[in-house]
């Protein structure tokens, strides 16, 4: 078959039409599975992150967050741990570096220095979402009346978070639990928290009381009584009188469960070591925190200043006691006991 000049001319003209429409289309194909590759890298959502600070998207990276990490932190204390990190430094100024044993895990780094990590998690579609680690939060081990829904920040917080389930409260390992209907707890472990603005128990407002002894918190709904109040004021003065040679051994045990390693150690303890005095004066006095874990068992901080004077001059001790009390037909005894002279509000450190 032959073909006219014209009809040749034609069809050439339509065969480098097609030739150019390929090369059009074919690499538009390459570079959008380019694009698809690179959302499916944890680099790609840390710069989309790094996007939206700079657009000042604070709430879509709090949303995300809440994606990698059920943290319980309010938006307003996320929010403002950002603006900490990264309002005073330009975004365009920082490079990302790769964690060496975590491949989800990208260290934000300006000038050398490492000033936030950024996790990245994997989404059901493939793509990653990012958000800050915020190293300055801290860890809380939180005791609470077991089977009791703790809500912090207004999240009920989930049972993965709990580490012990059922156990006597820390805070009376000092008596034996058999002898003692001890409170028993659900201890939880949560990390990644900023700050605890709101708790509550099973709906109830409550408090945290933090106990300076075995470095762990408390969850009990606030409690009231100015007559045990003034019991725990006795209490503590008996406590701080013995070793200023102002009162007796003695004085303290109808307060406390004798056999308890508190009031073991201190019926034993020497106070031959105070500085003598004429006068030794208590001011101050007052029950400052008092929570309830359950009907019969009740913590309780109690503050207090001790003028002392004598020939060598005067001193104020400033005193800070914890008591862990529980219920013993009908009264109050102390089981647990812990010092501290920071709890008092007029103490300051000796420089």
């Amino acid at each position: 078959m032959k073909f006219s000049k014209g009809f040749a001319t034609i069809l050439i003209v339509i065969c480098a039409a097609i030739s150019i429409a390929c090369a059009i289309i074919i690499p538009s194909r390459i570079n959008q599975a380019q694009v698809d590759k690179e959302a499916d890298l944890p680099q790609s959502a840390v710069s989309a992150y790094l996007q939206e600070l700079k657009d000042g998207d604070y709430q879509s990276i709090y949303e995300d967050s809440l994606l990698i990490n059920q943290h319980y932190n309010t938006q307003e204390d996320y929010i403002n741990a950002l603006t900490e990190i990264y309002d005073s430094i330009d975004i365009n100024d920082i490079e990302l570096a790769l964690d060496e044993s975590d491949s989800t895990l990208v260290h934000l780094v300006v000038d050398g220095v490492n000033i936030a990590d950024v996790q990245c998690l994997q989404q059901s579609d493939g793509t990653y979402v990012a958000s800050t680690v915020f190293t300055s939060s801290s860890s809380y081990t939180i005791e609470v009346a077991s089977g009791s829904t703790l809500t912090i920040n207004g999240y009920d917080v989930d049972d993965a978070y709990i580490t012990s389930e059922a156990i006597d409260a820390t805070i009376y390992d000092g008596i034996d639990a058999g002898d003692y209907d001890v409170v028993s707890v659900d201890q939880y472990t949560i990390t990644n928290l900023i700050n605890i603005d709101l708790i509550a128990i099973d709906g109830q407002s409550a408090s945290l009381y933090y106990d300076v002894v075995n470095k762990i918190y408390y969850a009990g709904i606030d409690y009231s009584d100015s007559t045990l109040e003034n019991t725990i004021i006795a209490a503590a003065k008996a406590a701080a009188q013995y070793p200023a040679q102002e009162g007796s051994k003695s004085a303290l045990a109808s307060y406390c469960i004798t056999s308890s390693d508190f009031y073991t150690k201190y019926s034993t303890m020497e106070n031959t070591w105070f500085t003598s005095h004429s006068s030794a004066v208590f001011s101050n006095e007052q029950v400052t925190q008092m929570i309830q874990l359950d009907d019969n068992c009740i913590l309780a901080t109690v503050t207090m200043d001790y003028d002392v004077s004598g020939s060598l001059g005067s001193k104020q001790y400033n005193i800070g006691y914890q008591m862990a009390l529980i219920n013993v037909n009908g009264s109050y005894k102390i089981a647990g006991f812990g010092i501290d002279s920071r709890l008092n509000a007029n103490y300051q450190e000796a420089y």
